[in-house]
């Protein structure tokens, strides 16, 4: 091999090694991220850890024999919960459970008092619409920590981004990709983070046969998560000082290299930023730039 070819590969190497994902999947991520700015705001800032105000980790959430509550009553009070810390405590969903076999007479008659003490159908819809959305769980899954968190977080970031089209086709995993990033804007991407084999679950493909490998999940969720605070202009120190305490190790080693490869992309952060900021502002700084395909 010629020197001039030899230092050719060596770039080549170098660039891919400061790459945390594919181009392809960071221009998704700017894409998906830009429509949700667009429509719902500025990236809300996730729960701050403090000793004196512990944040909820909803990762570690499961139900036990020991509780006092039945498995329903549990998923509900948790169900408010979290869709509370995903800012979308204000959509009427409705939470069900689902499953083959499920004996659903101590959840119906719980459910019934409950409406008709606030009014509401006492009887379950069994039909989901945009007006009428719901999530599923099954109430036997409920005893594995983290399980629960991670399928109502994504149902939620999957109603929340439901109106999003790409202007390009995309594939089953991309599609599922598009719904992580929305989970991340929901402010869940630490918790997420903390229980990656759901999550790998989560993106694989019915049709594969092999799940997901956990470096995508991680290299994928990190990168969405620092999008959102590089959009809020906190720098990679900045957030590992300030959620370093939230992040698995893997996850915490990754932060400078999703920073730097979003550095990279640096007008098209710009027009982000810009984006965030509140209206007033934005009207005296005028920025004609647009998101490049």
């Amino acid at each position: 091999m010629s020197m001039a070819g030899s230092r050719q590969s060596g770039m080549v190497f170098a660039m891919l090694k400061t790459r945390l994902i594919r181009e392809q999947d960071s221009s998704l991520h700017f894409e998906v991220m830009a429509w949700l700015i667009q429509n719902f705001g500025s990236p809300p800032r996730p729960p701050v850890p403090s000793p004196l105000h512990k944040s909820p980790s909803f990762e570690a959430l499961s139900w036990g024999d020991m509780d006092t509550r039945t498995v329903f009553d549990w998923a509900d009070d948790h169900f408010h919960a979290i869709k509370t810390e995903c800012h979308l405590e204000n959509l009427d969903i409705l939470l069900t459970p689902a499953g083959d076999g499920l004996d659903t007479a101590q959840l119906a008659a719980s459910r019934r008092l409950d409406a008709l003490a606030s009014g509401r159908n006492p009887y379950l819809v069994d039909t989901q619409t945009k007006d009428n959305p719901q999530v599923f769980y099954d109430p036997r899954d409920c005893v594995e920590p983290g399980y629960f968190a991670a399928r109502i977080i994504l149902q939620l970031a999957d109603i929340r981004i439901s109106d999003y089209r790409s202007e390009y086709p995309l594939s089953p995993m991309m599609q599922r990709m598009v719904t992580l990033i929305a989970a991340t804007y929901c402010r869940q991407g630490f918790t997420l983070a903390n229980v990656p084999h759901e999550i790998s679950r989560f993106l694989t493909p019915p049709s594969d046969l092999r799940a997901v490998p956990l470096r995508i999940v991680v290299n994928s969720l990190c990168y969405a998560t620092c999008l959102g605070l590089r959009v809020r202009r906190q720098s990679a120190e900045q957030i590992i000082a300030t959620y370093g305490t939230r992040m698995p190790k893997i996850f915490r080693r990754k932060v400078r290299q999703a920073c730097r490869q979003i550095d990279s992309h640096a007008e098209d952060l710009a027009v982000l930023q810009m984006l965030a900021e509140p209206r007033a502002k934005r009207r005296e700084t005028p920025h004609p730039l647009n998101i490049r395909a």
